[in-house]
């Protein structure tokens, strides 16, 4: 339906442990990208190691559910228009910048999920 539609496929964070990904499902159902997940501390070095061997295009996904993840992560590719980027996509010229180091990363997740937690033991 995606492709029908003029867009490209991409499977969100597929080895997320704690969102439940679609796993190894995505080699099966014809995804054209990989999305290596700002949010996601693990699965992202089993999905892009994956995506390395099976030469599929990896993009970058904040998928922010605190501030602190917007931004985190972003696609790179030189593009002029939509049409060109999501050419580029399924051509594999393209990547994901990483903006935080591993650790600062994990740091502010563990942060916000903190923050996160206390605030809703506040409301009870």
């Amino acid at each position: 339906m995606i492709h029908s539609r003029g867009g490209i496929a991409v499977a969100a964070h597929p080895y997320d442990k704690l969102r439940r990904g679609v796993k190894d499902l995505c080699w099966q159902v014809g995804f054209d990208a990989i999305e290596i997940n700002g949010h996601c501390l693990i699965g992202n070095s089993q999905a892009e190691r994956i995506a390395k061997e099976k030469k599929k295009p990896l993009i970058g996904g904040s998928d922010a559910h605190a501030l602190s993840g917007i931004g985190t992560i972003a696609t790179e590719s030189e593009a002029g228009s939509v049409d060109e980027l999501l050419k580029n996509i399924k051509e594999g010229k393209c990547g994901y910048v990483a903006k935080k180091n591993k650790m600062a990363h994990a740091v502010s997740i563990i942060r916000d999920r903190m923050a996160k937690s206390y605030n809703g033991a506040r409301k009870l």
